[in-house]
């Protein structure tokens, strides 16, 4: 039996109803509430990061895990 592997590791919707999508390769995709893709994020810290999981602090920052980094979502 073949098994596929997961594309997506996680995803959330931000305060401006952004949904963030980040897959198994170190990039996260960005959609607007249209479903427009308006930008393409790759987090980097100490090299790229596998983005394992996102959380929203307020209207402008992002905090990525491993590591807890926190970005500028703008």
């Amino acid at each position: 039996m073949p098994i596929a592997n997961p594309l997506v590791r996680t995803a959330a919707v931000d305060r401006l109803g952004r949904l963030w999508i980040a897959l198994n390769v170190p990039y996260t995709y960005v959609y607007d509430a249209q479903g427009n893709k308006v930008r393409t994020v790759q987090f980097d810290a100490t090299g790229p990061i596998v983005t394992r999981s996102l959380f929203f602090a307020d209207r402008d920052r992002v905090l990525v895990t491993p590591g807890c980094y926190e970005f500028a979502s703008k």
